[in-house]
């Protein structure tokens, strides 16, 4: 019997982990969160890739965005850190099911065990068909169980969220927003040339 198969519009999740603890996390229990009533807190601090105390992680986050770069061939000069920031989530605290807006690719660095992030089938046609059969490549939700220390990539455009905190501990992740920068798809019609603001 011959058979191939093919995988069409796959959505890539990388996973990047360090051998050791960066040792940061009182500095990330010690910044100042803007409280919410029910979902994640936010860090106050938008830009923690800038912040000295986080130098040695986001030394170890660029080497990742550079190997996933060229892993994946983007045609860029450079992945860059948009924005960085703290979530913090206390008990029956959760993050809303949601998409990253004005980036390209989102992380989530682990820095202790945690309770899992769920990502959901972005195909959105085969979720409203209303029929469905149950296997391993259909499965609508996809539980990613971190371990501590490392690092997950994804599309930003990819809808994730927690389930409301059932300990009484504290779940504290760091979120990462990812651009292209320098010059982008260069000499074709879509080259764009994009810089981050200082």
């Amino acid at each position: 019997m011959n058979k191939k198969i093919t995988n069409i519009f796959p959505t890539v999740l990388t996973v990047y982990q360090h051998e050791t603890s960066f040792n940061i996390a009182q500095d990330i229990q010690d910044l100042i969160y803007v409280d919410s009533q029910t979902q994640a807190d936010k860090s106050l601090e938008t830009h923690l890739e800038k912040n000295a105390k986080f130098k040695n992680l986001f030394d170890w986050i660029k080497n990742c965005l550079d190997d996933y770069k060229d892993n994946f061939n983007f045609q860029c000069d450079k992945l860059e850190i948009s924005l960085a920031w703290a979530n913090r989530s206390s008990q029956k605290k959760f993050h809303h099911l949601h998409v990253h807006p004005n980036s390209f690719l989102s992380a989530i660095y682990y820095v202790e065990k945690v309770s899992p992030t769920y990502f959901q089938d972005p195909r959105q046609t085969a979720m409203t068909t209303g029929f469905s059969v149950d296997s391993d490549s259909n499965i609508p939700v996809y539980t990613f169980d971190p371990e501590p220390n490392s690092l997950i990539i994804f599309p930003s455009w990819l809808t994730h969220f927690t389930m409301p905190e059932q300990s009484e501990k504290y779940r504290y992740t760091l979120a990462i927003n990812i651009v292209p920068t320098g010059a982008v798809n260069k000499g074709t019609l879509d080259e764009l040339n994009i810089r981050l603001s200082n």
